[in-house]
C-alpha cells in the first residue's frame, strides 16, 4: 500500500492568489462606497407640500424656506490621465462635484475624493464609469471637516471637474 501524495505548492499560483485577492477587495470597497451614497437626484421623487387651511377654509401660506447659498467654486480642474488636485478648503455640509469626461474609446472614469471621511488617507469614490464619454453631478457630505480635501481623477480620458460650496 503506498501513502497518498499530497499535492506540492507551485509559487506560480502565489501571485495569481494575491491578484485574485487584491481585485475582491477593490470590488467589495467600491460596492460600498456605491451602497454608501444615496441618490443625487431625489427631487423628482418628492411631492410638493400641502398648504395648510385655516380655520375658514381659506388656505394659510406656509413659509418658504431659506433659499440655500449658491456656492464658490473652490476647486477648477481639467486634464487627461491620472492627477491629485491641489489641497482645498470648504465649510458647510457638503460640496457638489460636477464633471465631465471623453475617451477616444470607451475605457474606466474615477473620481476619489479625500479628507471628509473619518480618516483623510482613505477616498470616498464619488464616481465609478465605465464609457466613451460622461458628465454629472453629485454631492459629498464634508462630515464636519473643513479641509484640507483633495480630488483624484484616475482615467486616460481628457476631463474636468469644478467643485463648488462654501469656502
Amino acid at each position: 500500500m503506498t501513502a497518498p501524495m499530497t499535492p506540492q505548492w507551485r509559487s506560480s499560483h502565489w501571485l495569481r492568489n494575491v491578484s485574485i485577492g487584491v481585485v475582491v477587495v477593490m470590488v467589495v470597497l467600491a460596492v460600498l462606497g456605491f451602497a454608501a451614497k444615496p441618490p443625487t437626484d431625489s427631487a423628482a421623487s418628492e411631492t410638493p407640500p400641502v398648504p395648510a387651511a385655516s380655520d375658514d377654509g381659506s388656505a394659510l401660506e406656509s413659509p418658504s424656506p431659506s433659499p440655500t447659498p449658491v456656492g464658490q467654486t473652490l476647486l477648477s480642474i481639467e486634464g487627461t490621465g491620472l492627477t491629485t488636485s491641489d489641497p482645498f478648503s470648504a465649510s458647510g455640509d457638503a460640496v457638489d462635484l460636477a464633471y465631465d469626461y471623453t475617451c477616444p474609446a470607451a475605457d474606466s472614469f474615477t473620481i476619489n475624493f479625500y479628507g471628509a471621511g473619518a480618516s483623510p488617507i482613505l477616498a470616498d469614490v464619488l464616481v465609478s464609469d465605465f464609457g466613451t464619454q460622461g458628465s454629472g453631478t453629485t454631492t459629498e457630505s464634508l462630515n464636519g471637516a473643513t479641509g484640507p480635501f483633495t480630488v483624484e481623477v484616475d482615467s486616460p480620458c481628457t476631463w474636468s471637474i469644478t467643485v463648488t460650496g462654501q469656502p
